[in-house]
């Protein structure tokens, strides 16, 4: 009986460093494991962070400012006893702020310098009619080519899509309040002149834009698209004839 006890105790004593040494390696292999584990948490953070930092470029707080040109081709729907005669060469310059106040959503208000032209016809067979800017008058069934220059504020919302193959998309409409800084007209016959007088000073329009902005950098985009403009004030003074400049065209600018 002395001996199975002596047998069973010299077993226990020599198994001992056997099993110390397993739970040693038990315990190192939970330590990687917890290791491995903490590393892919803090890559998935890190990755979710530049992510996020990515998306907020437009995000709550951000600021962001636009310089664009925009050619394009106007008419001005005419009432009265004049009817539009053709389109002219148009463009506008543009400086907007944007101001996010949710993702993907901006407030932006700016300045722009707008040049609208085009052509209208005297549609009476027998009146002429008379300018207050010009001795000339427009003759049965003459026709007037005219240009207008307006200074407007912009103002309005953006809204931004998710990125789709490396691309923003935007779309953004406003308002175009502004005044008048310059115009002439040209009869059939006659050179260039003045006809400030004949014109509204104030006007005001809306603004519809879309298109797509491709990233240069984190903060910098290339922006392109399609622009319209349409007042629906009428641009002329007289009772007898009313033109609302309209215009079509596109859009090339950068943002920052």
């Amino acid at each position: 009986m002395k001996r199975k006890l002596i047998y069973i105790l010299t077993g226990l004593l020599l198994s001992m460093p056997l099993m110390a040494q397993n739970k040693s390696r038990e315990n190192e292999k939970i330590k990687l494991k917890d290791t491995v584990a903490v590393k892919n948490k803090d890559s998935k953070d890190t990755k979710d962070k530049d992510n996020k930092n990515s998306k907020d470029k437009f995000n709550d707080n951000d600021w962001k400012f636009h310089v664009r040109f925009a050619p394009a081709v106007s008419w001005a729907p005419a009432s009265g006893n004049i009817k539009s005669d053709g389109a002219g060469f148009s463009f506008d310059i543009t400086v907007n702020a944007e101001k996010y106040f949710r993702e993907k959503y901006a407030f932006f208000i700016g300045v722009s310098y707008i040049r609208l032209g085009g052509k209208f016809k005297n549609i009476s067979k027998v009146s002429n009619i008379e300018f207050k800017s010009i001795d000339n008058v427009l003759e049965p069934k003459e026709t007037a080519k005219y240009a207008i220059q307006y200074v407007t504020i912009p103002v309005g919302l953006k809204l931004l899509t998710p990125k789709y193959r490396n691309l923003l998309y935007y779309f953004q409409g406003g308002l175009l309040p502004g005044f008048k800084v310059g115009s002439s007209i040209k009869l059939e016959s006659e050179d260039n002149q003045s006809f400030t007088d004949d014109l509204n000073l104030m006007t005001c329009g809306v603004q519809l834009s879309a298109g797509g902005m491709y990233p240069l950098s984190d903060s910098n985009f290339i922006k392109f698209g399609l622009n319209f403009n349409r007042f629906f004030t009428d641009a002329l003074s007289s009772s007898d004839m009313k033109i609302y400049p309209t215009s079509l065209g596109a859009v090339l600018g950068f943002v920052f």
